[in-house]
């Protein structure tokens, strides 16, 4: 829990940082890796994402899928690093965005990320929480007015 509490602690500061002229994606980047030097034997490394991956109109966050694509080779990276240090990597899916049809069904909105993830960790032999299936769940119990208030939402205007 140390690591989770200190890299959100990591993140506020970056944001700060980010107001007095520091490019923030780079010090969280610094801080990052010197945060993952400190990972332990017997430590457990959660991994999240696929949540911003999709995004192609955002190069700088968007990762292909497939066996060659982006997301697929920068996961294995990270479940490499932390195996090397002798930590349990662990793989969860990302929390599916506030979206629903007409009917007022939750629409799946991870475009194919969490099935990828889903399957590297078959193949790499490493635990996957599913949590895009999860959240899709609480969306359908809870409904589009029920959601609301777990989401930040935006006026158009």
């Amino acid at each position: 829990m140390e690591h989770i509490d200190a890299m959100d602690e990591l993140k506020k500061g970056i944001g700060l940082r980010s107001y007095g002229q520091h490019d923030p994606v780079s010090e969280y980047r610094v801080e990052g890796f010197n945060m993952f030097d400190e990972i332990k034997e017997g430590d457990y490394l959660l991994i999240i994402f696929g949540h911003n991956d999709p995004k192609t109109f955002e190069p700088e966050n968007y990762a292909s899928l497939g066996e060659d694509g982006d997301f697929r080779k920068y996961l294995t990276k990270y479940i490499e690093a932390a195996r090397i240090k002798g930590a349990n990597p662990i793989l969860g899916t990302s929390f599916n965005r506030r979206k629903f049809d007409e009917s007022g069904n939750p629409v799946d909105t991870m475009e194919g990320y969490p099935e990828e993830m889903i399957a590297l960790g078959k193949i790499l032999n490493v635990p996957v929480i599913d949590i895009t299936t999860e959240s899709l769940k609480w969306q359908k119990d809870l409904g589009l007015e029920g959601t609301a208030p777990y989401y930040m939402s935006y006026i158009n205007g």
